[in-house]
């Protein structure tokens, strides 16, 4: 996750917060004191799931985003931080109440496995909370009419691993691993004109960092899917 910056993980975060406090309010925090934070990044997110005292365990596999997390958090005795893979998380089966995803499953390539992981370490009854993007309804407007349709930040996202396109496909693969309850929609927000040009100006900084040439346009839109699921309760 080094494309981005802490400004840009931090504005991100503010804009998905309300779907945030949605997902703390669906949680079953009593069936384990213990919270995922699964790709934190630079830890701006984790703290939150500290929620009704749980301990909140931020894990990436990107160990200089990880080391900002920690001096970010170190007067924090409820956060912790793991260098580890999604795909072979370092817990124990069922020892997890709650386990966050922000942008995150997007970026795993072997997503089948890494939500396996997942659901081996919920405890039943348990949720997995996601908000990803899906860049199928991306929409751009142009300055001028010689723009065409073609967005090039979606293949360099392909080119650099990752899967544009995860928002509407994952509730289909949620439920093919047999997690439950399953709810999901898109996120809508008031449009602010200031936040919109922050963000093409993000995207642009990136592709060029990057040798990419793009115009900007005036106007971009990417639908941002939320989704809940639970894990089967035993009975």
């Amino acid at each position: 996750m080094e494309l981005y910056t802490t400004h840009f993980l931090c504005n991100q975060a503010h804009r998905t917060a309300p779907a945030r406090q949605f997902f703390y309010t669906q949680a079953n925090w009593k069936t384990a004191p213990i919270s995922l934070d699964l790709g934190c990044g630079t830890g701006v997110i984790t703290s939150e799931l500290t929620f009704s005292r749980a301990q909140a365990i931020g894990l990436d596999i990107n160990p200089d985003l990880l080391t900002q997390a920690v001096m970010d958090n170190l007067p924090n005795n409820s956060v912790h931080h793991i260098l580890a893979d999604a795909t072979s998380l370092p817990f124990r089966s069922s020892v997890a109440s709650f386990v966050l995803s922000h942008f995150t499953l997007m970026w795993i390539h072997n997503r089948e496995t890494a939500l396996a992981e997942v659901k081996r370490i919920l405890r039943p009854g348990s949720l997995l909370a996601a908000i990803e993007p899906d860049y199928t309804g991306r929409i751009e407007i142009p300055k001028d009419t010689e723009y065409t349709s073609h967005s090039p930040i979606i293949d360099y996202l392909i080119f650099r691993g990752a899967d544009p396109f995860i928002g509407g496909k994952l509730p289909f693969e949620l439920r093919s691993i047999n997690l439950t309850k399953i709810q999901f929609g898109t996120l809508s927000w008031e449009y602010n004109p200031r936040t919109a040009q922050t963000e093409i100006r993000d995207e642009v900084a990136l592709l060029q960092a990057k040798g990419i040439h793009w115009k900007p346009p005036v106007f971009t839109y990417t639908p941002i899917f939320w989704i809940i699921a639970f894990k089967r309760k035993i009975h």
